[in-house]
């Protein structure tokens, strides 16, 4: 565990973009293999995401994390379409390696009822 605390001290995170989006009711994204870590936090709407084939509801009290060089599709529901936070950055330790070439991306991560993590992101 040392070791790992050790390399989290070298963690360097570099924003590249942040929005806000209400998605038009036909927003999908065909499977790409993603060209840098994400966010997804939506608070409104329904939707869903995959991850290297599996698949994940994107609704709001989830944040899901995309991690860079892994397939991802998604698209939501037409009836109730998203509104979400999105970010898009870099998280290397060492300087050189991606983050999550170290430590494995966590399932969607439960923020229900966490308003600090809203503002935060807003």
């Amino acid at each position: 565990m040392a070791a790992l605390d050790h390399l989290l001290t070298t963690l360097q995170l570099r924003v590249d973009v942040a929005h806000r989006a209400s998605l038009h009711a036909g927003w999908n994204v065909a499977e790409h293999v993603i060209p840098c870590n994400k966010i997804y936090y939506p608070y409104r709407g329904a939707g869903w995401y995959t991850l290297d084939g599996v698949r994940f509801e994107l609704v709001p009290g989830k944040v899901a994390l995309l991690p860079v060089k892994h397939k991802n599709s998604c698209g939501q529901d037409l009836k109730n379409p998203v509104d979400k936070i999105w970010i898009h950055f870099e998280a290397r330790v060492m300087g050189l390696v991606d983050l999550f070439d170290v430590i494995p991306c966590p399932p969607p991560l439960d923020s229900k009822g966490d308003d600090e993590l809203r503002v935060m992101l807003e």
